[in-house]
């Protein structure tokens, strides 16, 4: 498995809170936080999480030390997710509740996507490999809701 080197919990957990507070309890009228900024030096991709249950685009390729700002948007109507791992991430993940991977040292991220949400992560790539990220609400994965990163060294 590649290296990676995550952004500390505090980066992370302040916007993911900062997201929670936002969309929890207030219905679909609620205000909704936009997603963070990318950091100084970090190169900005933006995935789509569509119900055709495929992302766009479905493969990526970083370089080994590259410090990557995911936005991920959800344009459907269905819920969806962005986990980000290796195969046995999302091997783990599947067999799962559906959740359990997110809070794992062993997923890179994990992004809630309800209808029209967007999210946001931060990776840096440490060594060369390849690294999933899928979707595993209610067989999305198994459907082909799956997409591919080459870390080039």
């Amino acid at each position: 498995m590649s290296r990676i080197r995550r952004y500390p919990i505090g980066r992370v957990g302040i916007v993911a809170a900062s997201v929670a507070l936002a969309l929890g309890g207030c219905g679909d009228s609620g205000p909704i936080a936009a997603p963070s900024p990318a950091p100084s030096g970090a190169r900005t991709i933006e995935i789509e999480a569509e119900d055709a249950l495929r992302f766009d685009p479905p493969e990526l390729t970083v370089t080994a030390g590259e410090t990557i700002h995911f936005i991920v948007s959800n344009t459907g109507g269905s819920d969806h997710e962005f986990i980000l791992g290796d195969a046995g991430v999302q091997a783990a993940h599947a067999e799962g509740d559906g959740h359990g991977a997110h809070g794992s040292d062993e997923a890179l991220a994990g992004l809630d996507l309800p209808p029209g949400a967007t999210e946001t992560a931060t990776v840096t790539f440490e060594e060369p490999g390849t690294i999933l990220f899928g979707c595993h609400i209610d067989g999305h994965y198994s459907a082909g809701m799956v997409g591919t990163i080459t870390v080039e060294g």
